[in-house]
């Protein structure tokens, strides 16, 4: 894997949690601000520049899993982790709020393993099923002003993205911001099940987002665009630029 990603040009950064493959040929020359890494790397950040005047932030996040429900919520080790929990969903909000003051027509993603459902029906028939999004969740946190992507454009199958002998669930996001000129970048989500277990190996599906980032008007995509592909598989993110000829 190394020397594929270093003969392809790509930069890694790397923390104790996920790491961040960045194709320099492509992107490197648009980050408009150094790669963050917070809350010993359960969150790493970046800002590109799309545009002269737009840009499109990630936070990328690996966040920590725990019992919500009342019968734990006395026990130390549990109430230590709710508050990792918060300090994450606190992060991720002044990452963005602070995002926001410097460049005012910046879209916000927040991706990866989120360690939160949406709905009972996310999951498998196996098994028993993990509680939901916690109050102070980063699903519920952000459930305002951004969604799940890939969730949102598979509705006809359960979603599930950790495989799991005892039961499936699916707990990983690539959450966009739901406004409309955001939503008309959107060319694609998907949950590639298949190319994850070829390039990354692990329990977590590969999800997949492909905004097309240059457009004639608000409803329709010139001819000639760039498609910018979002990836994560668990800690895994990987953002690739293609050009593509319609």
């Amino acid at each position: 894997m190394t020397k594929e990603v270093e003969e392809a040009r790509i930069s890694a950064t790397f923390s104790k949690y996920q790491v961040l493959l960045l194709d320099d040929t492509k992107w490197g020359s648009r980050i408009v601000e150094d790669i963050t890494i917070l809350q010993n790397g359960r969150i790493i950040s970046m800002v590109i520049k799309i545009n002269k005047n737009e840009f499109l932030g990630f936070v990328c996040v690996y966040a920590i899993t725990c019992s919500t429900s009342n019968k734990y919520s006395s026990c130390k080790k549990i109430r230590k982790k709710l508050k990792i929990r918060k300090k994450t969903t606190d992060l991720i909000n002044s990452t963005i709020e602070r995002w926001k003051a410097k460049f005012p027509k910046i879209n916000p993603i927040i991706l990866g393993d989120i360690q939160e459902t949406i709905s009972t029906e996310d999951r498998d028939n196996k098994g028993g099923y993990r509680r939901k999004t916690p109050i102070n969740g980063i699903i519920n946190s952000f459930h305002d002003s951004h969604y799940s992507v890939v969730r949102n454009k598979n509705k006809d199958i359960p979603y599930c993205t950790r495989e799991d002998p005892s039961g499936s669930r699916g707990i990983d996001h690539i959450l966009c911001p739901k406004n409309e000129n955001f939503t008309n970048y959107i060319d694609s989500a998907l949950i590639e099940r298949e190319l994850g277990e070829e390039f990354f190996p692990s329990d977590h599906c590969l999800i997949s987002c492909t905004l097309c980032t240059q457009r004639t008007d608000s409803s329709s995509i010139s001819s000639n665009y760039n498609k910018k592909r979002i990836l994560s598989s668990g800690t895994r993110l990987t953002n690739a630029t293609e050009n593509v000829t319609m």
